[in-house]
């Protein structure tokens, strides 16, 4: 991707100086052939340089505010003074770093090199235990200019594990050198406290203002999915951006000027929720043009990962009759209703079968996906499969999960159990019988079983057999964090779909294991509170 240029001075270097044309002058930009500045003594003796006449107004730079360490709006201007580095000190600053680095090359005589300072200062301010900033003096250090072909002036340049990885030319706005810096941070190494700085008043405000738009996110990441936005821009490539003109162009569409404005607005707000990022960048024709790429949360919502998404999860959960059900979610606590059996006349699963094209094909297809997400994790640290012999799946759709665990542990015969209309559209699955009934009426012997409900387990198990629940388990205590907002959600989709259904904490499924006669129950494995129990006879 060429680098994107706003406002620079070329770099002296010792060549031939070529006549600028009024051409090459045009929005303050001095091409790599026109010498400008002063070099170090010896070198174009007498040349005191070319000056490029840039508007302080047009290179003011934006002022930001981060949130989860992204630029997200005008607002914070601490800056921070920049060190230096040299020729002397490269080695141990840049290429050894830890960090990923930035560098500043400029000189005291470069105009645009003064407006990017502020900007390079609070960036360094804004990412402050992230990244490692610096400005080099290009009059002072020819060889590392050399080396890496610095031309113009000001450029920055983003080194990760001593390796040039990308360069920005040009006194360009806080908004491009943010998003350019994102690709190469170390998510690991993002503060765990939110950098609001708003004052102690406009907060409370914010949050309130903010729940408006809860309900927006799932509804816009649905449009965005059904419309194939995610999988167009993943398409660009790893780290690559996308014009909205080069989305909207794909896209199946009647009137590409509404298309496009609907569009970006929606791009924009999930900027906001760090689902997809932007840069803005200036061609060599000195257009200005918006980029929009992807955030890690994507791999996640993309239509084309095969088996491996939570798209149908996201749908199945923004259906209409599902939504609806939230709307009435109160009469849970006025009446004492299921909210969805309150809307519909009907419970979910009935609904679903009543629905399946529309409804019970997608709820199948989600709790597969998802499953299988979370099962290849608990894969790579559960060896508790290793000595079964015969695993019986409970509640098991169309045996997604007994596939995974099977393709790791051919040695078990496994017995996939589900509604008669889940197995009729159950796959031939090798080592997998597929039996149809009812888990709530009885549940087939087995020597292990696993299952995501537990009813009906202790009698259908042998002596000594043990019984393996897949679950989300509740804190103890409610948290303020990304895992516990999930497992509640999860429990609150309970509440709203379901009669009885819920999430449980450890203590709630000790005391169920005890009530229904077992003896042990053991937590052996959770990822992001997915959680695998075990529980002997």
């Amino acid at each position: 991707m060429a680098a994107p240029v706003l406002a620079s001075m070329a770099v002296p270097r010792p060549c031939i100086v070529l006549p600028m044309s009024s051409a090459a002058s045009r929005d303050g930009i001095v091409p790599v052939s026109a010498a400008a500045g002063r070099w170090r003594s010896g070198m174009l003796p007498g040349f005191s340089g070319l000056r490029a006449s840039v508007s302080r107004e047009m290179l003011k730079p934006a002022s930001m505010v981060i949130r989860r360490a992204k630029v997200v709006c005008e607002a914070q201007d601490t800056t921070v003074e920049v060190p230096d580095v040299t020729e002397e000190t490269w080695q141990s600053l840049v290429m050894e770093c830890d960090k990923t680095v930035l560098v500043e090359f400029w000189a005291p005589w470069c105009e645009p090199c003064s407006t990017i300072h502020p900007v390079i200062g609070s960036v360094s301010a804004a990412y402050a235990g992230m990244i490692k900033c610096f400005k080099i003096n290009t009059d002072e250090n020819p060889e590392i200019t050399a080396k890496y072909e610095i031309r113009s002036i000001p450029t920055v340049v983003i080194f990760k594990n001593g390796e040039k990885m990308e360069k920005v030319i040009g006194a360009v706005p806080e908004s491009t050198l943010i998003s350019f810096i994102e690709g190469y941070l170390d998510r690991n190494s993002y503060p765990s406290q939110p950098m609001e700085t708003y004052k102690e008043e406009e907060e409370p405000f914010l949050r309130a203002m903010s729940l408006m738009s809860m309900s927006a996110i799932g509804t816009v990441v649905k449009a965005i999915i059904e419309l194939g936005v995610l999988d167009i821009i993943a398409a660009a490539g790893p780290g690559a951006g996308i014009s909205l003109q080069d989305i909207v162009a794909q896209l199946n569409t009647t009137k590409p000027i509404a298309s496009a404005d609907a569009l970006e607005r929606m791009l924009k707000f999930l900027v906001n929720y760090s689902i997809l990022k932007c840069r803005d960048e200036v061609d060599d024709k000195g257009q200005s043009r918006r980029l929009y790429g992807l955030e890690p949360v994507y791999q996640f919502l993309l239509k084309s990962r095969d088996g491996m998404s939570l798209a149908p999860l996201l749908l199945h959960e923004q259906n209409l009759a599902l939504t609806t059900a939230w709307h009435h979610l109160k009469v849970a606590v006025t009446e004492g209703d299921v909210p969805f059996d309150h809307v519909h006349g009907t419970n979910v699963n009935d609904h679903r079968v009543r629905h399946f094209d529309t409804l019970g094909r997608l709820f199948h297809q989600a709790m597969a996906e998802n499953t299988a997400i979370l099962m290849n994790k608990i894969l790579e640290t559960y060896k508790g499969f290793e000595e079964i012999a015969e695993l019986l799946d409970v509640g098991g759709g169309y045996g997604a999960t007994l596939a995974l665990i099977l393709s790791r542990y051919p040695h078990i015969k496994g017995i996939n159990f589900d509604l008669p209309y889940v197995i009729s559209e159950a796959k031939l699955i090798p080592g997998v019988e597929h039996v149809s009934g009812d888990m709530f009426i009885s549940i087939p012997t087995a020597k292990t079983i696993f299952l995501k409900i537990l009813k009906n387990c202790w009698k259908a198990l042998p002596e000594n057999g043990k019984v393996l629940i897949a679950e989300f388990v509740l804190p103890s205590v409610p948290k303020a964090n990304l895992e516990a907002q999930v497992v509640h959600h999860i429990d609150l989709c309970m509440l709203a779909y379901t009669s009885g259904g819920k999430e449980r904490t450890k203590e709630e499924f000790e005391n169920l294991a005890t009530e229904a006669g077992f003896t042990g129950l053991s937590i052996t494995s959770t990822i992001v509170a997915f959680t695998i129990i075990e529980l002997s006879k």
